[in-house]
């Protein structure tokens, strides 16, 4: 065989393998245009919340990247979200919905350990949404391109796609009810050309959080915030996944990755009981930034900072995270600040400023909304943490402040604890209940296994709840004798 058949034979195997791919990405699941059933309710892709997902964007279990998602799957008759596309290196695999923590327009996280989904029992009539689809208008004319698939985290519904596409802003949202057939390639929509630049525009949660801070302060209506963006300095922070404020906010404060500074959880075994126990800076392994300032000589203050009780001897003060009525309210204030000299003003400051009438409620609602205890709980956290961290500052100066307020989505956290309390099983523990843009940190103590099972399922039926960190503890025989 000369060189020139050879070359002939393997370029027709290439040839034959192009061939086989092209009909087997055609024969998978979501590989061929799909017509897709009307929307019940239109208006729903655009309100309420919603969960991003980025195609193109990286898929992580507990901050460990597995991928980048490739695709959407979901059925074109309910549409019910049903898995995403992930690629690693060649490989190309399905992880099911159910796997899906969050996405926030950036970052898909997953549950650590999901079930991969049997490729044998695909539904092999999915719709497909990829990466790069061409998104047409009713007239066959480009729109633009898909970036993201939105849907509803609670019930699981892709409600909208985001276009990018000609014009400012160039990504609009695209309602799921005005998208008719979709495939790997190319969707096609009921929109006419000129109905483009008619669309809502779209950003994800922060770039509006970001856009709202800009306006008030041009407005003259957030004057501190403008004169600290223009005279200090910020900057957009990504996070770690998952989403756990001690292990978040301990990353802040030593500049390393939780593998490093070892606050992995809510809580930490005491060495002395063998007891689960609310996460202390005992478990740090790693100094903080207020820690090598203080070494060096500078002035330093610590107020509320997760993770950090009992309080550390450093230059200056230091009041731990014992001290928020939030995070721990009933837990004895012994150890909460350093030098020990200042329990007792903090104490008196948890007992005065924390304490909230009506009065106080009055200036934001009617203090018999149902809204009103919780608000009460944000206002005394805040007032608690601001009282002290002025006070203190104004008398030490200090070179470094590093502050922390609670900024706790008391709605949630409160209906998840009335969930709780209702429940005939999970009524007998003793826990708290904290919230944060969907994630709910529960902590304390349960009689037994069943009950603490039982917790993370009445939890998990909580309208707006994505994830629960289930973190109750069992105490020994000896205690729950004591």
């Amino acid at each position: 065989m000369n060189l020139t058949l050879a070359a002939i034979v393997i370029m027709g195997g290439w040839v034959v393998v192009i061939v086989v791919a092209g009909l087997v990405m055609s024969l998978r699941p979501g590989g061929v245009a799909v017509q897709l059933a009307p929307v019940g309710s239109p208006a729903s892709a655009l309100t309420g919340r919603r969960d991003e997902i980025l195609l193109g964007g990286e898929a992580e279990a507990f901050g460990n990247v597995r991928g980048r998602v490739r695709a959407v799957l979901f059925g074109p008759g309910n549409h019910q979200l049903q898995a995403v596309a992930v690629t690693g290196g060649l490989d190309e695999r399905d992880v099911p919905a159910s796997a899906i923590l969050s996405a926030d327009g950036r970052v898909l996280s997953l549950r650590d350990g999901w079930v991969e989904a049997d490729p044998t029992q695909a539904d092999t009539k999915a719709a497909s949404l990829r990466e790069n689809a061409t998104v047409a208008s009713a007239e066959g004319k480009p729109l633009g391109k898909l970036r993201i698939v939105c849907f509803e985290p609670v019930s699981g519904l892709v409600t909208a796609l985001v276009v990018e596409g000609r014009g400012t802003p160039r990504q609009r949202l695209v309602p799921l009810s005005r998208v008719k057939a979709a495939g790997p390639h190319r969707i096609v929509t009921d929109l006419t050309s000129a109905e483009w630049t008619n669309l809502p525009a779209f950003a994800i949660d922060s770039e509006i959080r970001q856009t709202i801070l800009d306006r008030l302060a041009a407005e003259g209506k957030m004057p501190n915030w403008k004169r600290l963006a223009s005279e200090g300095w910020s900057a957009r922070l990504e996070s770690f996944f998952p989403l756990i404020s001690p292990i978040l906010w301990t990353s802040a404060a030593t500049g390393a990755t939780p593998d490093v500074h070892r606050v992995l959880d809510f809580q930490e075994v005491d060495p002395k009981t063998g007891r689960k126990v609310p996460i202390s800076g005992n478990s740090r392994a790693v100094p903080a930034v207020w820690n090598l300032a203080s070494a060096a000589g500078r002035k330093v203050g610590v107020v509320g900072w997760w993770a950090t009780h009992p309080a550390e001897e450093v230059n200056g003060f230091f009041v731990s995270d014992h001290s928020s009525p939030i995070l721990f309210e009933k837990l004895p204030l012994a150890g909460v600040a350093f030098p020990p000299s200042l329990e007792n003003g903090v104490g008196s400051v948890v007992a005065r400023d924390g304490r909230i009438d009506d009065a106080d409620i009055r200036r934001f609602l009617d203090p018999r909304d149902e809204k009103a205890g919780a608000l009460s709980r944000v206002l005394a956290a805040t007032r608690v943490t601001q009282r002290i961290a002025r006070d203190l500052y104004d008398r030490e100066r200090p070179d470094l402040l590093a502050l922390y307020f609670e900024g706790t989505d008391e709605d949630l956290a409160r209906a998840g604890r009335e969930a709780l309390g209702r429940d005939r099983v999970t009524g007998a523990a003793r826990v708290q209940v904290n919230a944060h843009y969907g994630t709910v940190e529960i902590t304390g103590e349960a009689p037994d296994r069943s009950t603490m099972r039982n917790i993370d399922a009445v939890a998990r039926q909580v309208p707006g709840v994505q994830v629960v960190h289930n973190m109750v503890g069992i105490p020994t025989p000896g205690e729950l004798t004591a």
